[in-house]
């Protein structure tokens, strides 16, 4: 098993001698929290340092792919922590945390090297199927056609994979091969073989009289699985979007383009500076080209697009019965204020109660 936690001793030399420094590094899903034993796909995590090492930050490796990511680390109360950072699959586009791309089985190398030693630690990436949605653009024109991705990635064989799609009143869902329609919804028509990623996409066509915020929900009993991806329709877009989305080629707008910027989307979004494009809610100043360009350099998004991940699906539980409560309802009352007779009559169900020996006495 690969240890998630390792505990050294550093030794420090000094003018009378040699001191030693214990010193503590791990991961855990919050500050302050548990090590953990194994690191989640599209879940913030931590690194965390116990004692002085020096370090100012922590090198993150996948030691299968040698991908890097470097963060900082914070003092927190005794500790210091790094973070927080996610792993997230190939091709996934994500500016909610600092992110390092991994797939279920993978090995996580946290490594920090101070003025008074270093510490190593790994953890391996937890086996278990990934799921994620995302939309080629966080907001959208009304009457425009945006592309919905989801990514599956499974730790065994899926053979059979189906999928439900629900949508606001008047959206239409169109699924991009291999993806199939059904009468129920939505069909992946092979197996999916293990740690195998599976890119599914849907067009979805919004109606020309939508606005405001949308929540879509993807569900599929194989897999356990609903997802609900939220997507804003506003009558114009913020610049960065427009250039991101513009089909230079064509001369013309598609949201259902990837949310980065190329060579020749910058090229054309500097020949129009200081224009307010059409469907754009700001010009293309010196501030929007100067930060196009940086997006361009580091190959990044130009806006944050939300990843959306699985909620939990829980089976409903029945209500909590009051002591003494019938899951029925009140079956009988019985008020006992005849004064005479041998019958107790009920007021709740007619369910009148026969009384033998009794004798009445006046109520206290």
């Amino acid at each position: 098993m690969v240890r998630t936690v390792i505990l050294v001793l550093l030794f420090a030399s000094s003018l009378v001698g040699i001191t030693a420094l214990a010193a503590e590094i791990g991961f855990s899903l919050f500050p302050g929290g548990p090590p953990v034993t194994e690191l989640p796909i599209g879940v913030a995590f931590y690194v965390y340092v116990h004692g002085d090492t020096g370090a100012k930050d922590v090198l993150l490796v996948n030691l299968r792919t040698l991908a890097t990511l470097r963060i900082a680390l914070q003092p927190l109360r005794e500790a210091r922590i790094a973070g927080p950072a996610m792993l997230v699959p190939p091709d996934f586009e994500t500016e909610s945390y600092p992110s390092l791309t991994a797939l279920p089985g993978d090995v996580i190398l946290a490594s920090i090297v101070g003025e008074r030693g270093g510490l190593n630690v790994t953890c391996p990436v937890a086996e278990e199927a990934l799921t994620g949605a995302q939309f080629s653009s966080p907001v959208v024109l009304p009457g425009a056609t945006v592309r919905l991705t989801l990514w599956i990635i499974a730790p065994d064989e899926l053979p059979d994979l189906r999928l439900q799609l629900e949508l606001p009143p008047g959206w239409r869902a169109s699924p991009e091969s291999p993806l199939t329609s059904t009468n129920t919804g939505f069909e992946w028509p092979s197996s999916i073989p293990p740690k195998h990623l599976a890119t599914l996409t849907w067009l979805i066509e919004i109606p020309s009289d939508a606005g405001g915020t949308f929540t879509l929900k993807i569900s599929s009993t194989e897999l356990n699985l609903q997802i609900e991806p939220i997507i804003k329709v506003a009558p114009t877009l913020p610049p960065e979007i427009l250039v991101a989305h513009w089909n230079v080629e064509e001369d013309r707008l598609d949201l259902t383009l990837p949310n980065t910027v190329s060579y020749e989307q910058l090229l054309w979004a500097i020949s129009h500076k200081g224009e307010t494009i059409p469907n754009a809610k700001a010009p293309l100043t010196e501030e929007v080209l100067q930060s196009l360009v940086e997006d361009w350099l580091e190959g990044k998004p130009v806006s944050p697009t939300p990843l959306f991940l699985p909620i939990a699906v829980e089976a409903e539980s029945p209500p909590e019965e009051a002591p003494g409560e019938s899951p029925l309802g009140l079956v009988a009352h019985w008020a006992f204020d005849e004064g005479s007779g041998n019958t107790a009559a009920d007021s709740a169900a007619g369910h009148a109660m026969a009384l033998h020996s009794i004798s009445w006495t006046q109520g206290k």
